[in-house]
């Protein structure tokens, strides 16, 4: 258990010099709170979580397309539009703790990002965790059109869920590959 900070300080001015990747790392991976809340409700809706809170979500997005409309800014470093990504990022930690969970701005997105990461061999430079999530959003945003256009059309109409002992198996031979091989020579 964690206890909240008292103050909050962020200097603008250092964030604003870091490497320009950094930050629009930071921008990608706040993209993810346009789609995470869909997969905080759905899950709420089939019952496998009954935390949904939209006002926690409308915390949370509270300041995203003022970001968004700075991106370019934020690319270049601009104090002014850096300042715009602190602030909004802020709120975004500030909505995860009410919530006591990360829900309101990670969902699939972080998912798959994470399951990418898992299966990065060592070594290998990979882009930042915050610039998969940004391309993982708008393919989540996509899936979210597409799910949405099948319900309105009718063509959705039960969900299916394997049981724990079934995903358990299909994960961990997804990632059969990636676990470490025990050496021969220490046997």
């Amino acid at each position: 258990q964690t206890a909240w900070p008292d103050r909050l300080v962020v200097d603008t001015d250092v964030i604003s010099r870091a490497p320009k990747r950094l930050n629009r790392a930071g921008l990608g991976d706040l993209l993810a709170s346009y789609t995470a809340p869909a997969d905080w409700l759905l899950a709420s809706l089939v019952g496998q979580d009954d935390s949904y809170s939209s006002a926690v979500v409308t915390l949370a997005r509270a300041y995203i397309d003022p970001v968004v409309d700075a991106a370019g800014g934020i690319g270049a470093g601009e104090p002014t539009a850096i300042e715009e990504l602190v602030g909004a990022l802020t709120l975004s930690g500030i909505a995860m703790g009410v919530a006591g969970r990360t829900s309101p701005g990670s969902g699939m997105e972080h998912t798959v990002s994470h399951l990418l990461e898992m299966s990065q061999p060592k070594g290998e430079d990979e882009p930042l965790h915050g610039a998969k999530v940004g391309v993982l959003s708008v393919l989540a945003a996509l899936l979210w059109e597409r799910v949405r256009k099948a319900v309105r059309e009718g063509a959705l109409t039960s969900l299916l869920f394997p049981s724990a002992e079934e995903m358990q198996s299909r994960v961990a031979a997804a990632f059969d590959e990636t676990r470490p091989k025990p050496d021969a020579n220490l046997n």
